[in-house]
C-alpha cells in the first residue's frame, strides 16, 4: 500500500525520475491496511446510500499515523509513513467492500508530495456463472511540486476476468522397466 512519485513505469523508456506515478498493493493492500487489528482504525457510520444498482452502508474512518502502514515515496531515500482518513462503502446485502477512499493525514509541509487521495472500486463480476466480488479500478491523485498546483492522476481499470485452470498427473518416480 504504497503511492510513489519518480517511478519510472517499464513501457517508459524516458530517463526523466520525475515522470508519472505508480502504486503497489492498491485493491487488497488497501483494504488490508484498513482492517488489520494494529491499524486501531477508527470507524463511524455516516449514512444509507446508493452504489451502482446496490444499496451501501457508509461509514467514515480514521487511522492514526502511529498505527499506519501507508508510506508515501518521493524518491528511492525519500520514504514517509502517513495517517490517513476516508470512507468505506460496505454492500448492505452481502456486507462486501465496494468502495473505499484513502486520504493521506499529516503530510510534513516541505514534503514533495502535499496529498494523496485513493478511491478504490469493487463489483461482482461472474466467472465460470459464480459471481464474485473483484477490483474494477481505482484511481490516485498527488498533489506535489513546488507551487502546490501540479496534480497527478494514476488510473487502474480491470475488466474482462477469466477463470484460468489446469490439470496434472502424478507419476511415480520409479524408472521404468528397461525390458
Amino acid at each position: 500500500q504504497e503511492y510513489e512519485k519518480g517511478h519510472k513505469k517499464s513501457h517508459d523508456s524516458s530517463p526523466d525520475p520525475e515522470r508519472g506515478i505508480s502504486s503497489a498493493g492498491v485493491f487488497g493492500g488497501v483494504i488490508r491496511g484498513l482492517f488489520r487489528p494494529a491499524a486501531k482504525a477508527e470507524f463511524s457510520w455516516t449514512e444509507t446510500g446508493a452504489l451502482g444498482d446496490g444499496t451501501v452502508q457508509v461509514f467514515k474512518y480514521r487511522v492514526a499515523k502511529e498505527n499506519s502502514n501507508l508510506s508515501l515515496r518521493a524518491g528511492p531515500m525519500q520514504v514517509i509513513f502517513v495517517g490517513y482518513h476516508g470512507m468505506v462503502y460496505i454492500d448492505s446485502a452481502t456486507h462486501g467492500v465496494r468502495r473505499i477512499t484513502q486520504i493521506a493525514d499529516e503530510v510534513p509541509k516541505r514534503y514533495p508530495i502535499h496529498e494523496a487521495l485513493l478511491s478504490a472500486d469493487y463489483d461482482y463480476a461472474s466467472i465460470s456463472g459464480q459471481q464474485y466480488l473483484l477490483p474494477i479500478g481505482a484511481q490516485i491523485i498527488l498533489r506535489k511540486g513546488s507551487s502546490k498546483n501540479k496534480l497527478e492522476l494514476n488510473q487502474i481499470r480491470f475488466r474482462d476476468f477469466h477463470r484460468f485452470r489446469s490439470t496434472s498427473r502424478i507419476l511415480s518416480s520409479t524408472p521404468a522397466s528397461a525390458h
